[in-house]
């Protein structure tokens, strides 16, 4: 019930009150030249302005009802169509979080592996050899990667993600192709059984594995803040999370 309502309905009460119960309860007019008049169109002439302003009242309270269902019938309707529109919304960041999430939770684990195995080489040559040995696993992880991002139901829920998140992902990809793109001579050359020490004597190559190392350190420490970042947009629309299987550290010290 609205304001407006319930000052109508107190004002009838009121009108009620002060009008209705002296017409009842009050002495007749004394009149002479009424005498013998029809007693109930005495009453009528008499109280004709009261039973007017009755009408009025009640007229007015029944618009003003009206209205109040009628905006209540609207509110309905207009919470219905944003329900509507938010579940269409949640269904789109479901299929877009997940299973993405968790590829690249996987992704992200067999890069700090990959990583944690070449840092641990103590000189540039020993990095550069033991990252050319990995360049395969690195560029297979990479292109999944792309494969990841490109998928419909990704692209269909990033227009609900927030600009750090689109960005973040973006960058992602770009950084994926860029690794593709550096090691496919390193990985032709290896696909054609070429051995690494003698691949190492290749002017740039090592420069070039040394970039790929550089890359792996970014993505194995970048794509677990993204993946909290699309489990964050999920729990806002209201999706249930599903929990990781292995946490992955979001800290990759940089290189020496």
């Amino acid at each position: 019930m609205s304001n407006l309502t319930r000052i109508i309905k107190s004002a009838a009460v009121a009108a009620g009150a002060a009008l209705i119960l002296p017409v009842l309860f009050g002495d007749p007019p004394d009149i002479s030249d009424r005498v013998g008049e029809d007693a109930w169109r005495n009453l009528i002439y008499d109280f004709q302005t009261l039973f007017g302003a009755a009408l009025a009242i009640g007229a007015a309270w029944w618009t003003v009802n009206t209205m109040d269902r009628t905006e209540v019938a609207a509110a309905k309707r207009h919470t219905d169509q944003m329900d509507l529109i938010l579940h269409k919304d949640r269904l789109a960041i479901e299929r877009a979080v997940y299973p993405q999430a968790k590829g690249l939770e996987g992704m992200a684990r067999h890069l700090a592996q990959i990583w944690t195995e070449i840092d641990a080489k103590p000189t540039f040559d020993q990095l550069a050899f033991a990252t050319a040995l990995q360049s395969k696993k690195i560029n297979t992880i990479a292109i999944d990667l792309i494969e990841l991002l490109d998928r419909e139901q990704l692209k269909e829920g990033s227009r609900l993600f927030d600009g750090m998140l689109a960005f973040k992902l973006s960058w992602l990809r770009a950084r994926a192709i860029t690794v593709t793109n550096v090691l496919a001579g390193v990985c032709d050359s290896l696909e054609h059984k070429v051995p690494i020490p003698y691949l190492l004597e290749n002017d740039g190559v090592r420069d070039t594995l040394s970039d790929v190392y550089d890359r792996v350190t970014e993505l194995a420490g970048e794509i677990p803040v993204i993946v909290g970042l699309m489990e964050t947009t999920a729990a806002r629309y209201g999706v249930a999370q599903q929990k990781a299987v292995a946490e992955i550290s979001h800290a990759i010290p940089p290189r020496a």
